[in-house]
């Protein structure tokens, strides 16, 4: 049996109460100097989140030392690597209660951790079907792509971890948990009195952030005469500025291809996404300077682009503070610590006041086609960083990849940045060559935008691409 229910959240992880509704409401007001420009901007509340909690319709235990027996009525899920015995778990679960049109922000596999133990699990879909009370080690489908692990807990209490990339909507979906662990972990199965659950969060009704109240959308690497693709992601502009109260549309560099000439951006950028070019606030790509100095890229946008020379600056919107970065640093005297790009993005921040701070150019930092880093961007980010920023947007690469929340240097930190990259305005779509470390979700099969909808103290985001596609990744976050 499927069981879905509504649930509201405490502050305890472990913690969930049952009700219909949770409503969060962030601070209602919130100041921002202006610095180079400020757009008009409302105060918004965010709108109410909901959960649906799915309880595991089957789970079982396989062991290599046992493999032909099947373990699926034990009221204890065992998994443990003691020399040559390998022992994992598989749990089930069949999404049902979400809602036709709403989407997926974020999911979580909550489990009831018996003993306590250091070492954590590791997390994995599990390739291909199974069934409670005929799995066995011999018969047990593949392991499939590696999740986010699970931490070590205490004893006693329900631990969880972020399963979001594995759940897109309704319909089923399994996980593998296993350990390097000697020691091994013992939770608790659906036998027992507290089963696993599956808690997904859904976007704001509205069908995500379409038709929220101010938006940001767009991407990089955008407009060609030999592509047609920024005529599907200038079609979904259209329908997000059109079902916004205010909107602004970003785009982050390689805005017109080959090499960002006039002819290029009258012929192939302005009957796309010129169509926004009213409320687009730029960032300048390589393929722009394959024109000397950008030139036509100044010309085109005008003011909204910056000073030429430049090509950094920043705006006021939604309540948030914009830094639109050059990362094209040889035109520039560079992007190092220092440089006159890197001092006035110090400048331009500790001048501000906004709860939140997003910034968006064209060379990432971190990658999954070099499955590394862009050190050259490191000292811009470093900047922001020290500023407690929230998002960093890039293009470049030809795909969309969201990061977990990190360092400038690559650890991992809930208190860091979160990165973006949204190559796909229509240009061309490349291959991975990563996996980089912390890299939470990858999809280049489709041509998107990024909109993230910025409310006083949050944002909401929502990858969209055309009707049909089989990939969604929304979320929410609160600002640091």
């Amino acid at each position: 049996m499927v069981v879905g229910l509504l649930v509201a959240r405490d502050d305890t992880p472990a913690t969930t109460t049952l009700t219909t509704l949770v409503t969060t409401t962030p601070p209602t007001t919130q100041s921002a100097l202006p610095t180079t420009t400020v757009l008009p901007s409302t105060t918004t509340t965010q709108p109410p989140a909901e959960e649906v909690v799915v309880v595991a319709t089957r789970d079982t235990v396989v062991d290599n030392e046992n493999p032909d027996t099947n373990f699926g009525t034990e009221p204890t899920l065992e998994i443990e690597l003691d020399g040559a015995d390998t022992r994992r778990a598989l749990i089930g679960f069949d999404v049902a209660d979400i809602p036709e049109g709403r989407s997926v922000a974020s999911a979580r596999l909550q489990l009831f951790q018996i003993d306590a133990s250091e070492e954590g699990a590791l997390v994995s879909l599990v390739d291909g079907e199974w069934t409670e009370t005929d799995t066995t080690w011999s018969s047990a489908p593949p392991v499939g792509a590696s999740l986010t692990p699970l931490a070590g807990g205490v004893g006693g209490t329900v631990v969880e971890v972020d399963v979001t990339a594995a759940v897109t909507g309704n319909g089923p979906v399994s996980f593998y948990l296993s350990t390097e662990s000697e020691d091994g972990l013992d939770f608790e199965s659906r036998e027992g009195a507290s089963a696993p659950t599956l808690v997904v969060t859904l976007a704001a009704a509205g069908d995500g952030v379409s038709g929220q109240r101010t938006v940001l959308v767009g991407a990089g690497d955008i407009a060609s005469c030999d592509s047609d693709g920024d005529e599907t992601t200038a079609a979904l502009l259209d329908q997000v500025v059109g079902e916004a109260d205010e909107a602004v549309v970003f785009t982050a560099g390689d805005n017109a291809y080959e090499d960002g000439s006039a002819e290029i951006f009258a012929n192939c950028y302005e009957p796309s996404w010129g169509r926004q070019k009213d409320i687009t606030r730029p960032a300048v790509g390589s393929r722009e300077y394959r024109t000397q100095g950008a030139a036509a890229y100044f010309e085109y946008f005008g003011e909204a682009a910056g000073n030429p020379g430049e090509g950094y600056y920043s705006y006021n919107f939604g309540g948030w503070h914009i830094v639109v970065v050059n990362s094209n640093c040889t035109e520039i005297g560079g992007c190092e610590a220092g440089s006159p790009q890197e001092q006035w993005i110090r400048q331009d921040l500790e001048a501000q006041s906004a709860a939140c701070t997003l910034a968006y150019w064209h060379q990432p930092l971190f990658s999954s086609r070099s499955g590394g880093t862009n050190p050259e961007m490191l000292p811009i980010v470093q900047a922001l960083d020290d500023a407690d920023a929230d998002v960093i947007i890039s293009g470049n690469d030809h795909f969309y990849e969201r990061f977990l929340p990190q360092e400038p240097e690559g650890d991992e930190d809930e208190d860091g940045i979160v990165q973006f990259t949204v190559g796909t305005g229509g240009r061309s779509l490349d291959e991975f060559l990563g996996p980089s470390p912390n890299s939470a979700t990858r999809f280049n099969e489709s041509f998107g935008v990024l909109a993230l909808g910025l409310y006083a103290g949050g944002y909401d985001f929502e990858y969209l691409t055309p009707p049909g596609t089989p990939f969604s990744d929304s979320g929410s976050a609160t600002c640091h």
